[in-house]
């Protein structure tokens, strides 16, 4: 039985829709941040529950030839990018996987056609002002909360 702190070595074999890694040991269901399928990587267990575990990448055994390598990981653990660490390409064949996945887990349709996600032309452009976005909005929250802090 695996418990917290251990290093084990694992195959991402799924992403969630969170762009989390998916890896499965011991009858058990890993959740791994900045993980993509088909890398094999050294992971330390950090929560383990009855069906489900977390775990963080500690070495990149083998890498996808889809991870973008150009990435800087704050916007992973924030969220604005969830799928910044897939190459472009691979995250519209992603979107387009979720749908069909989507459609079957919660109506049962299983033989539908679902036409390929559309991209963009200049996919960094909306990640650059996403960014300028974020940048504001820590400004701004920052501002705030010092305000408020003053007038109490």
């Amino acid at each position: 039985m695996l418990k917290k702190n251990d290093i084990v070595e694992v195959e991402i074999v799924d992403l969630t829709h969170e762009g989390a890694g998916v890896a499965k040991v011991d009858g058990l269901v890993f959740f791994v941040e900045n993980a993509l399928p088909t890398e094999k990587i050294l992971m330390r267990v950090l929560k383990v529950n009855k069906k489900i575990g977390f775990g963080k990448v500690e070495e990149y055994l083998t890498q996808s030839p889809h991870r973008n390598q150009d990435l800087d990981l704050a916007y992973l653990r924030s969220g604005i990018a969830d799928l910044g660490h897939l190459a472009y390409p691979e995250q519209l064949k992603f979107k387009t996987k979720q749908v069909k996945d989507s459609l079957y887990k919660i109506a049962g349709i299983m033989d539908v056609e679902v036409a390929d996600t559309l991209g963009m032309e200049i996919p960094s452009s909306i990640v650059t002002r996403l960014r300028f976005l974020f940048v504001v909005l820590m400004v701004f929250w920052r501002l705030v909360f010092s305000v408020r802090i003053l007038m109490i």
